[in-house]
């Protein structure tokens, strides 16, 4: 008796356990968000390159086909068009169960997953039952120029202000690689007056820019150390 109890306690418990998609439904959750993909066309030879990096004016960092890496001249290459956003919107529990599927972990619990493919930060809390969505907020991404990088980073550090030596001001800075941050949208030097308030467009040198609202928000809840996943 006492074995067969302790038998529905290991299911039980199995049950609690965050929930494991299969090989198929993560291939329909990554067709759900797809990846988005600076390229270019190098203007000599043809060859079609995906774009990682880029430094306005002066050079890309580019990678072939072969996979190795390199950096060009800014007038040798062309940059394709970004395309459109998906016109559907993922659920709540689609973006939650993606998450999973990916098998990412956060040390702090929290993990920003930015979907460059709909220009969309997805904030998720991880708890007993995975991740959990906490909000979904509308972003500006780097234009076909400039790249968002994609991949895992790591929340690096934290600044309540960038900018200023360009003559311009981005409040709640949040860096997650290299110079590349989370950020409100653009004030002026005095940071009184929106510059440029635009959101849900490809329109930054690279970073994310969030409302002035939802970059505090983001500023107050999440810590150095948190997972940033960008797509």
């Amino acid at each position: 008796m006492k074995r067969f109890i302790s038998i529905i306690t290991v299911c039980f418990l199995i049950l609690l356990l965050p929930f494991e998609v299969s090989a198929g439904e993560r291939h329909t959750l990554e067709r759900l968000f797809p990846r988005t993909r600076y390229e270019g066309t190098l203007t000599e030879s043809g060859e079609r390159v995906r774009i990682l990096e880029a430094e306005d004016g002066k050079h890309f960092l580019i990678e072939d086909a072969r996979g190795q890496r390199r950096c060009v001249p800014w007038d040798a290459l062309l940059p394709k068009a970004l395309p459109a956003p998906p016109a559907d919107a993922p659920s709540r529990s689609e973006i939650e169960r993606f998450a999973g599927a990916m098998g990412l972990k956060s040390d702090t619990g929290f993990l920003l997953f930015t979907d460059l493919s709909r220009l969309t930060l997805h904030v998720l809390e991880y708890g007993d039952e995975g991740w959990s969505l906490l909000r979904s907020l509308p972003c500006a991404a780097g234009d076909a120029y400039h790249p968002t990088p994609t991949g895992v980073f790591l929340v690096d550090y934290k600044c309540t202000c960038i900018g200023k030596e360009n003559n311009y001001l981005c409040r709640y800075a949040m860096c997650f690689y290299g110079s590349y941050m989370f950020h409100s949208v653009l004030y002026d030097w005095g940071g009184k007056t929106v510059i440029d308030g635009r959101l849900g467009e490809r329109v930054s040198h690279g970073c994310v820019r969030l409302s002035p609202e939802d970059s505090r928000w983001l500023y107050n809840t999440v810590p150095v150390g948190s997972t940033v996943w960008i797509r």
